[in-house]
């Protein structure tokens, strides 16, 4: 409750004083679309609804500046573009009373959001050299570094671990046989996720355990916080492993926000350092 409180509030300072401008994409935010700030795609769906989620609460200071030293690595992260959930929970949002989930299978971007995808791309030259792109498998992630990394030459490959928490029917993936077909000749590496690579519980609403989600209609389990959890530490594992020492992330608002604690719009970009992530004291919401 402290955690959604102090979201809520964050939010509406940045309604009333408006966003902080970032002074320049290599001190630390480079926000693309302000138009986004309302929007949101996996959880603080219940802060995001009532306009808490996905606002330009992440500015970096001014001045500061963020170098990967030996051995670091600079990761970049990108929130994919606005989706058809995120649309409709501007309106009717997580955790309002009566709330339903509408059934927006692994959301898609819709044409705004594949704008701001496009507009990623134009700007690519500012993002550097990239030694690597790493995306989660949800096609709102996928579709927008496709679109923002179309024609790039930069490998890439797609983690599992990325995927958003599981709140939403819009969490729910496609297969991977499918992504393959849709996404494969875009140069994706499949090779490290399973054909149902998505969180499930057979259980759900039979073993009488209480839902930790707000009250609502749901059409999917939710992932408890604790499995989320260790995912992410994979993640962390994982890139710490890699040679590459300057990584794109394309993936979701939760995923972000819990392992770096900012709030990024829809494609905006974040610059970290990967031993930043691993000193952060993760930030969960339900």
């Amino acid at each position: 409750m402290l955690r959604t409180s102090a979201l809520l509030l964050a939010a509406a300072l940045v309604a009333v004083l408006g966003p902080v401008p970032a002074a320049s994409f290599g001190l630390a935010s480079w926000p693309l679309s302000q138009q986004a700030s309302r929007s949101l795609d996996g959880l603080a769906q219940g802060v995001a609804g009532r306009g808490g989620r996905g606002g330009p609460l992440s500015r970096g200071r001014a001045g500061a500046k963020m170098s990967a030293g030996s051995g670091d690595k600079t990761i970049l992260w990108i929130r994919h573009g606005i989706t058809e959930m995120n649309v409709y929970l501007m309106s009717k949002g997580y955790g309002s009373p009566g709330f339903v989930d509408p059934g927006y299978w692994d959301t898609k971007l819709t044409a705004n959001g594949e704008k701001q995808a496009r507009k990623l791309r134009d700007q690519r030259k500012k993002l550097g050299h990239l030694d690597l792109i790493v995306a989660s498998p949800l096609s709102r992630a996928l579709s927008t570094a496709s679109i923002a990394f179309k024609d790039d030459p930069t490998p890439r490959i797609v983690n599992a671990d990325l995927r958003e928490r599981m709140w939403l029917s819009s969490d729910v993936g496609s297969p991977a046989k499918e992504l393959k077909s849709r996404f494969g000749d875009e140069g994706w590496d499949f090779s490290e996720i399973e054909e149902t690579w998505w969180h499930t519980d057979e259980g759900w609403g039979k073993d009488g355990k209480e839902d930790w989600r707000h009250a609502g209609t749901y059409l999917h389990p939710g992932e408890p916080e604790e499995e989320f959890k260790e995912r992410l530490k994979r993640f962390i594992s994982w890139v710490s492993k890699r040679e590459e020492k300057t990584i794109a992330v394309v993936c979701h608002w939760g995923v972000i926000h819990a392992l770096t604690g900012h709030s990024l719009d829809n494609c905006e970009v974040k610059k970290g350092l990967l031993s930043e992530m691993q000193k952060h004291h993760m930030v969960f919401v339900d």
